[in-house]
């Protein structure tokens, strides 16, 4: 676990080795190339090898794109799309040497779509579904595979915030608009991180050996393409 929230990378370890499982929580930022060598070098010499990476970041920013400046799109980029870019090289050299894994990009479904005033984190997740697309074309001969998952409209912190930021444009209460969330979802719910995790583990699994280059939609039918 590699989060530039040490306290987060650290719960989250807890919880696997509670579970009986190993783990390692690395505090780094994941738009910095030194940090993201480091860490690599110190799983590697932790666990030998890297079977499955899994690239889960990102950064929501609620501004018409008419008010957006030039410095919202850096940082917004950087760890929407640039983070995905720097850790699939990293971890595919060492895939490549192996001729062996599986990387697992987070997307959204903002990454086949589009909302009013999420220009930066659409773009973003648009990136990451192209990268996906060429590496996993770059990487077959060396029996790699790349795919995606674009989940919907996901029940966590990441989504109360935006929900916050939304609200104050629209001049709408926090929970209406959530509600109307709901409403907006063939299947009447909103997604739980278990939903998008079991996704995940199915695309790392062998059961999805023949997979890759794909985006799996996680939406409870509000994408269906």
């Amino acid at each position: 676990m590699i989060d530039i929230r040490g306290d987060l990378a650290d719960t989250v370890a807890k919880e696997i080795q509670s579970a009986g499982g190993s783990a390692l929580a690395i505090k780094a930022d994941a738009t910095r190339i030194g940090d993201v060598k480091t860490s690599v070098k110190t799983a590697l010499e932790r666990f030998g090898e890297i079977d499955v990476l899994v690239n889960n970041v990102g950064l929501s920013v609620v501004r018409p794109i008419m008010e957006t400046s030039e410095g919202d799109w850096e940082p917004a980029m950087d760890i929407n799309a640039k983070a995905t870019f720097l850790w699939s090289k990293a971890l595919a050299e060492h895939m490549i040497r192996r001729e062996a894994g599986c990387i697992v990009n987070i997307a959204s479904d903002l990454a086949k779509a589009a909302d009013p005033y999420s220009g930066l984190y659409v773009a973003g997740k648009h990136a990451v579904i192209g990268m996906t697309k060429a590496l996993a074309l770059e990487l077959a001969p060396y029996g790699i595979r790349v795919n995606a998952v674009c989940p919907g409209i996901v029940d966590t912190p990441m989504l109360a915030n935006f929900t916050r930021q939304l609200a104050s444009v629209q001049q709408k209460s926090p929970d209406e608009l959530r509600q109307e969330f709901i409403s907006s979802i063939p299947l009447k719910r909103l997604a739980t991180p278990d939903d998008v995790a079991g996704v995940v583990a199915f695309l790392a699994s062998d059961d999805a050996r023949y997979m890759t280059g794909q985006a799996i939609n996680v939406t409870g039918g509000l994408i269906m393409y």
